[in-house]
């Protein structure tokens, strides 16, 4: 609902996207109108009742638009979120859990400076959290990795038109995004095998230790 369009331009596409290697990915978020509108789905969790009653997906959603100043400025936010929490028979010494938290947004300002005259902000940010990641009855807790990721987008647009046909559209955007692997085990971590020769300084069957253990 947050979302008017997407579109994918895997060729030639136009100079305001800059240069790009693949292809560009255009995402229009919504925009708000002198109408008030907000919708709300989702917002009762799934209960599994293994080992005592706990949520096991819940995936709320919340859309909210309208007017700041009726005809000079509109204001668009969604919000949304993700929890799932999965049990995994037989992982390890008796069950585990293997949890899911992801939580996105996205904001949009625009603002009617004057005729012809639109200047629009717009921010987009995800934080996701996973533990016991990729947890099986076969791959232990202590195989598995506990992984947080959050992304931040930001971008600022001042676009003027004049009736001859005229138009100044100027841009500025920002991005960061930060990434957390973290292993469980307190072995060594391994990320792949390789042939051991004799003069190898490898560990025990060839496995190549690149991480550290992770401290008692």
């Amino acid at each position: 609902e947050a979302l008017r369009a997407l579109e994918v331009q895997r060729g030639r596409y136009l100079v305001e996207h800059s240069r790009g290697s693949a292809g560009v990915v255009a995402i229009e978020p919504a925009s708000g109108n002198d109408q008030a509108r907000v919708a709300a789905t989702d917002f009762l969790p799934s209960l599994e009742r293994n080992e005592g009653l706990h949520i096991n997906n819940w995936t709320p959603r919340l859309v909210w638009s309208g007017p700041l100043r009726r005809e000079r400025a509109w204001f668009a936010l969604g919000i949304e979120g993700e929890y799932d929490n999965g049990l995994v028979a037989g992982a390890g010494e008796g069950n585990a859990h293997s949890t899911t938290l992801r939580l996105g947004q996205t904001a949009k300002l625009q603002v009617a400076a004057g005729p012809g005259h639109l200047i629009t902000a717009l921010y987009a940010g995800n934080f996701e959290r996973a533990e016991h990641e990729d947890l099986t009855r076969f791959d232990p807790v202590e195989t598995t990795l506990d992984r947080k990721t959050t992304l931040h987008f930001a971008a600022l647009r001042d676009q003027m038109a004049w009736r001859n046909g005229a138009l100044i559209d100027l841009g500025r955007a920002v991005q960061r995004v930060l990434a957390r692997d973290e292993p469980l085990g307190r072995a060594d971590y391994v990320l792949f095998r390789v042939p051991r020769p004799e003069t190898s300084t490898a560990g025990p069957n060839g496995v190549a230790i690149v991480s550290r253990p992770k401290p008692a």
